[in-house]
């Protein structure tokens, strides 16, 4: 799998980078999008699995089961993302909830670096950036009229496909790359009620915790280290993507994005 706290991290990084890059490159226009009805995200806890009476792994190599939970994820109909990663001196923290069809909506942090909120609506993403990420951007008098906006733009930019991509689920999912990473498998454990496998990542000794219960999914993604942090996984939570009041969008376009 390529859901390692490493590869999340370097991820959120890529988000920075492209936003930090738009001033100075042309912005997308303004697309179509798809609503749903508008509600505050609302996540339902796991419900507790009892314990198998027989491995389901049994035969199966740490790969193999790693490859089967990225399937599992990839079929969920909405999931979130949400936790706080350490990673060559960058701290960064996450939550995203991710709608199959739909888009994403959330939060990224990048600490000294520069925070976001985030809406994606089909091929629309909105993004609302802190004063840090706005001074990063040398926007000048700009800036002004982007505090406390989002900035609508399409995924046609291309300093904002790596964005699009991260929020889309199936491409989450399945990590947006290829990788040759191996893993090993570790002990049993529980979280939130549900008995989990540790499989460590061999590249880099994180972790990632799939239920012994079918679907056999990822519910944790842990660094090499508690200091590097975890990112936990929820499915199919109760959730509805929605754009941002038009009193707080402005056109990419018409600040030069």
């Amino acid at each position: 799998m390529h859901l390692s706290t490493r590869r999340i991290l370097t991820a959120v990084a890529v988000v920075g980078t492209a936003v930090s890059t738009l001033a100075a490159c042309g912005g997308g226009t303004s697309g179509g999008q798809k609503t749903s009805a508008d509600s505050t995200p609302v996540v339902t806890a796991p419900s507790p699995t009892p314990t198998p009476t027989a491995d389901p792994f049994a035969g199966m190599t740490a790969d193999q089961i790693v490859k089967q939970a990225e399937t599992a994820m990839a079929a969920a109909t909405s999931l979130r993302v949400k936790g706080a990663m350490t990673d060559s001196g960058t701290h960064g923290t996450i939550d995203m909830v991710m709608v199959k069809g739909v888009g994403c909506q959330g939060t990224v942090d990048l600490s000294d670096e520069g925070g976001m909120s985030i809406v994606t609506l089909g091929k629309t993403i909105y993004l609302k950036l802190d004063s840090t990420f706005l001074k990063a951007m040398g926007l000048g008098s700009r800036a002004s009229r982007l505090k406390g906006k989002y900035v609508k733009t399409t995924d046609s930019n291309k300093d904002l496909a790596a964005m699009a991509s991260f929020c889309d689920l199936n491409t989450f999912a399945h990590g947006g790359t290829s990788s040759g990473d191996t893993y090993t498998k570790g002990g049993l454990s529980t979280v939130g009620g549900q008995q989990v496998l540790s499989l460590k990542d061999n590249s880099d000794n994180s972790s990632v915790l799939v239920t012994v219960a079918a679907p056999h999914r990822v519910v944790q993604i842990n660094g090499p280290t508690a200091a590097d942090g975890s990112v936990t996984v929820t499915y199919d939570v109760a959730a509805h993507i929605t754009p941002p009041p038009a009193s707080e969008v402005v056109s990419a376009a018409t600040v030069g994005m």
